[in-house]
């Protein structure tokens, strides 16, 4: 179960990194409400 946990924490982090990277190129008032995602992520 501990390595299932581990990937689905990698998962989560590199899918909030693409749409943060991604939000940042398209447009510039999506990333206004972006860090609450992983600040709640890493708060949990």
């Amino acid at each position: 179960m501990l390595p299932l946990a581990l990937y689905a924490v990698a998962f989560l982090l590199a899918a909030a990194a693409v749409a943060v990277l991604g939000t940042e190129t398209r447009d510039r008032s999506l990333p206004d409400f972006l860090p609450a995602g992983p600040a709640g992520a890493s708060g949990a």
